[in-house]
């Protein structure tokens, strides 16, 4: 029964690790935009922490935590030049294919650097054993609200009325 429940426990922690690295690794948005639409994290596909905020530091050329309309027309005018393999200016659909599967797999590159680089804490480029442990060990200490050393039903966050 002891193993079951370590068993259990560490999927949590790994599932949730994955959804806590990505709510760290992805800036937020100002909220919502002009027109009533979600902000850059929100709504967009997966969650507050849906695919284009991957992406939105893939646009930020300059790296200052904004994107301008410069930079979108600049990051569509790379990926779309990259992926037209008979150069006549526009995708097929064949082309458009492989450019969204490049700019998924440049975005999970950079998601998974971000998470290996967030478990590597004395940054030697490996992830030992102590230092997953240790990562886990904080993120199961705050999903333990109520501090029991377990994690149940009472630790879950009270919905407001």
């Amino acid at each position: 029964m002891k193993k079951i429940s370590i068993a259990i426990v560490s999927g949590i922690l790994v599932v949730s690790g994955a959804g806590m690295a990505i709510a760290q690794t992805i800036p937020q948005g100002p909220g919502p935009l002009k027109g009533g639409h979600p902000g850059w994290t929100q709504g967009m596909g997966h969650g507050k922490h849906g695919s284009m905020g991957m992406f939105r530091e893939l646009m930020d050329a300059d790296g200052d935590g904004n994107i301008s309309k410069q930079e979108i027309a600049k990051f569509h005018e790379d990926r779309i030049n990259q992926a037209d393999r008979n150069k006549d200016g526009s995708l097929s659909l064949e082309e458009f294919d492989v450019m969204q599967e490049a700019l998924m797999e440049e975005a999970k590159k950079l998601h998974l650097k971000k998470k290996f680089d967030r478990l590597d804490a004395n940054g030697d480029g490996r992830v030992s054993a102590e230092e997953m442990t240790a990562h886990h060990g904080m993120m199961f200490d705050r999903m333990d609200r109520n501090d029991d050393g377990m994690i149940g039903p009472d630790d879950r966050p009270h919905k407001k009325k």
